[in-house]
């Protein structure tokens, strides 16, 4: 008599009684948490909130928050449409489940390989890009030279280690390292506001008539809204831990739409804080100086 294989081995589509395969994912081993962090972690509030920043202020100049804005009310609306999905179909497969009961297997085959040729090689360009920051902050401040590469070196297998572990082990990690990104880019936000540059405090930021220095305009505008959008990626990641995290249909779309909230509106303070801090209403006269922003 043949019987059925442990729950936590099965993996469907979402079809009540429809197993397509054995594997080894941990069933409920990630609560809401783990799942918003994953999700928030793979944001990356740091990058969002600091690498993007200059370009968008070259585009729309002082009312940068109220652009960051009007992008986080754009991926709002998309993670509204996902979150639909996730109800429907709580699978690892992620996109390639979605498309695939949607459009079609052919379309699925597609985007199953498009996102495994993009996912699997993103933390190598981000841990050389951090390096590299760090090499040269490490100069810069103690004299030190550690090439930018021997971050990644250390790095990569720390996150194999905690990969191979499972995933009880990363998620704890994330929590741990995203909370402390979170806070710290926050508080380096704030700081801005409360400690403002030459221009002062001012809300004049979501005004779009506000433009010190005429360096905004109609079609930098709709970039740096572009630019946004694309800034707040990441909200989706938890999308392919449904069969690992416990009552998915409640807990992906509740962390999806819950870490586009919580960064979304992180981000546009944290913007609004490197402009008042840098510069505020005299932002494009304000001098140069050490550290200074390239705006």
């Amino acid at each position: 008599m043949a019987t059925k294989p442990p729950r936590e081995n099965m993996a469907s589509t979402g079809e009540p009684g429809e197993v397509l395969a054995t594997t080894q994912l941990q069933v409920r081993a990630l609560g809401l948490t783990g799942a918003l962090m994953q999700n928030i972690t793979a944001i990356a509030p740091a990058i969002t909130a600091f690498f993007f920043t200059a370009t968008i202020v070259g585009f729309t100049g002082a009312i940068s928050p109220f652009a960051y804005f009007l992008g986080f009310l754009v991926v709002l609306a998309l993670g509204m449409c996902l979150v639909q999905l996730a109800k429907l179909f709580p699978s690892a497969g992620g996109y390639f489940t979605y498309v695939s009961r949607t459009l079609g297997p052919r379309a699925g085959f597609l985007t199953g390989w498009a996102y495994t040729l993009y996912s699997p090689i993103i933390a190598g360009p981000i841990l050389a890009f951090f390096g590299y920051i760090l090499q040269g902050e490490l100069q810069a401040n103690y004299g030190i030279n550690v090439p930018w590469w021997v971050f990644s070196l250390v790095a990569i297998p720390v996150i194999a280690v905690l990969g191979f572990y499972g995933i009880k082990l990363s998620v704890r990690a994330i929590v741990v390292l995203g909370g402390l990104e979170f806070l710290i880019v926050l508080a380096l936000g704030l700081s801005g506001l409360i400690s403002p540059g030459p221009g002062g405090f001012t809300v004049r930021v979501f005004d779009p008539g506000f433009n010190p220095g005429h360096l905004a305009t109609a079609t930098g505008f709709a970039l740096a809204i572009v630019f946004s959008v694309q800034g707040l990626t990441g909200w989706e990641s938890a999308v392919p831990l449904a069969e690992e995290t416990a009552s998915p249909r409640r807990n992906v779309p509740i962390a999806t739409m819950a870490s586009i909230v919580i960064t979304g509106l992180m981000t546009v303070v944290v913007i609004w804080g490197q402009v008042i801090g840098w510069a505020g209403s005299t932002l494009a006269s304000s001098p140069r100086r050490p550290n200074s922003p390239p705006w």
